[in-house]
């Protein structure tokens, strides 16, 4: 997704930092929760070392699972910020991804 930034800022993704959650890979080289809750706890505590006081950081996450949201709810507390309960919102895409549709189960 970020090819054409890539290619606009004559800049490459440095993957080894890329904060995600993979099955593949081996030893120090897996992508795991743990790894991804770190890295994001660590882009948080930058954003919160640069805000002003007072300021607000918005935040768009992406899962399905809860675990993850859990997770990336523990690097947001550790970070100093807090979850404004009164903001977060829901996206119902009303469709399945492409990966749910590649499973091949049908919704009736």
């Amino acid at each position: 997704m970020s090819l054409f930034h890539e290619a606009w800022l004559g800049k490459t993704t440095d993957y080894a930092n890329e904060a995600v959650v993979d099955r593949s890979g081996n030893g120090a080289t897996r992508r795991t929760a743990e790894r991804y809750q770190g890295l994001i706890g660590g882009a948080l505590r930058e954003c919160s070392r640069v805000l002003k006081d007072e300021g607000w950081l918005s935040l768009v996450f992406s899962n399905s699972t809860g675990a993850m949201w859990a997770l990336v709810q523990r690097a947001v507390a550790a970070a100093g910020f807090q979850i404004d309960a009164e903001h977060i919102a829901v996206l119902d895409k009303g469709q399945r991804s492409v990966k749910g549709l590649a499973s091949g189960s049908r919704m009736s």
